[in-house]
């Protein structure tokens, strides 16, 4: 290590001594470090040390891979070695990503520039290192630039005094002035008639420190027309702080407010509908059930104080315009029930089916103390939606297939999920698949009122609800095979 010392410091004294080397280290702009044969530095000029952190002394006779990042300083080695064998002026790196090592371990792009040298009969080394931070930075803020001047919305600087310095492609485009036309013009002239003042207010928000956050306002194009457009403005400053501009980011907001516009109309057009329906419930509620309601009460006061006059025939006549007129209050009640289920509002909340389906399962057999039904539920089938209206949903399936169980000596009912769908099986009396489209519709049945009741919109009023959730619902089954009702529900919440 002694000798090693030694020949360092006497090729740093004899490249010190050399008027070459002293007359290249003075002029050299960038930083340069002069090499020897075994790659220790013998000297160096003041932008060495500054640009790297080093002291002076502390590189001198120091391995120049002192200067690099400690990854790359083996494979530096053997570059180093390379050079001595065939040493010419080149680039160093050429094609790669150079990096520097300060003393503080931090790294930073370099450009280097290798120059064969000979003092004393000794083959010596220049260095030329050039940072190049400044560089890469400039060069991302060009393509920022770049980026700016290509984008969709107008970017547009003006002076103080509202003068417009700078235009670009989508400026052009949005308002139809050439950057020629429009540089050096005032800004107000983008200003439509009875909005004079607008430039100059946003101008004076600057001037007193204020921030000009985003607006939507109107503007007026070359050929008159008028834009709609959102405006964001932020403050330009010179190397002082000092307030020069401004800079205004410019976007044309046409499409969004015709769809603000379409969702308006179509907001107050579902108001309208809503009112319509309300009216419509209302009607049905009070003006159509009042006679049914008298029909009923005045039969059932018939048939309690003049019963006894009439025979068998005129009893039960009687006894048909009762049951006639609760069917009719029934059917009402149903169609009322579709038509909420159809215009009401969605709630989103999660939502336990497994629980809604045992309750609904509870329920019915409550109401039948005297069946026994096999009832299976799978556990923690968990969705996102309207509680009320999945209730309702599971309530009359779950009711269908009590309903078509009647009379099976061992009734099986069994809701669960499989194949991405939900399902409500049954081993009741089942149905035609040829007759299959009609299960949904209103008013369509595939049995009888004298083999099951029912007012044929419980189906329909399901399928509402299953499509107003984003699902399908389908069914499967065969004559007193039972039968299978899948639905798909979107937004699961597993």
């Amino acid at each position: 290590m002694k000798k090693i010392a030694e020949a360092a410091a006497t090729s740093s004294k004899a490249a010190s001594e050399d008027p070459r080397m002293r007359w290249l280290l003075a002029v050299a702009p960038d930083a340069t470090v002069i090499s020897d044969s075994e790659g220790r530095i013998v000297t160096l000029n003041a932008q060495v040390a500054e640009m790297f952190g080093y002291p002076r002394a502390e590189l001198l006779g120091a391995a120049v891979e002192i200067l690099l990042p400690e990854h790359l300083r083996e494979t530096h080695v053997m570059r180093r070695k390379e050079y001595q064998s065939t040493p010419r002026v080149r680039p160093m790196g050429v094609g790669l990503e150079l990096s520097g090592r300060r003393q503080d371990g931090s790294e930073f792009p370099v450009e280097i520039s290798l120059s064969p040298l000979e003092s004393d009969g000794e083959m010596l080394v220049a260095s030329t290192i050039r940072d190049l931070t400044e560089r890469r930075e400039l060069e991302a803020a060009r393509f920022q630039l770049a980026a700016i001047v290509d984008s969709n919305d107008a970017v547009i600087s003006e002076t103080l005094d509202g003068l417009i310095v700078s235009w670009n492609n989508a400026a052009e485009s949005i308002f139809g002035y050439s950057n020629e036309e429009a540089v050096g013009q005032p800004m107000a002239m983008l200003v439509p008639k009875g909005r004079d003042g607008e430039v100059d207010v946003m101008l004076a928000q600057l001037r007193r420190g204020e921030r000009v956050g985003i607006h939507d306002a109107v503007r007026a194009r070359k050929d008159g027309s008028l834009v709609d457009v959102s405006i964001s403005m932020s403050a330009i400053r010179d190397r002082s702080g000092a307030l020069v501009g401004a800079s205004k980011v410019v976007r044309d907001i046409t499409e969004r407010m015709e769809t603000e516009a379409a969702l308006a109309a179509a907001r107050e057009k579902a108001e309208t509908s809503s009112k319509a329906f309300e009216a419509f419930s209302y009607s049905v509620a009070h003006d159509l059930r009042a006679p049914l309601r008298a029909i009923d009460g005045f039969s059932e006061a018939l048939a309690s104080e003049y019963g006894h006059l009439l025979d068998g025939g005129g009893q039960d006549y009687l006894q048909r315009v009762r049951s006639s007129a609760q069917r009719m209050a029934n059917l009402i009640d149903s169609l009322l029930l579709l038509a909420r289920v159809t215009h009401q509002e969605l709630s989103s909340a999660r939502v336990d089916l497994s629980a809604l389906a045992a309750l609904a399962l509870e329920r019915l057999a409550h109401a039948s103390p005297d069946r026994e039904v096999i009832t299976v539920v799978q556990p923690d089938l968990i969705v996102q939606g309207d509680e009320v209206l999945l209730a309702n949903a599971l309530d009359n399936l779950f009711s269908n297939a009590w309903k078509f169980t009647a009379g099976r000596a061992e009734a099986r009912i069994e809701f669960g999920h499989k194949d991405r769908a939900y399902f409500v099986q049954d081993n009741g009396a089942g149905f035609d698949m040829d007759y299959s489209g009609k299960l949904f519709g209103v008013f369509q049945r595939l049995h009888t009122p004298a083999e099951f009741a029912g007012t044929g919109i419980g189906l329909a009023t399901v399928q509402r609800i299953i499509q107003r959730h984003g699902g399908q619902i389908w069914a499967e089954g065969g004559v007193n095979l039972g039968a299978t009702f899948h639905f798909t529900l979107s937004g699961v919440a597993r």
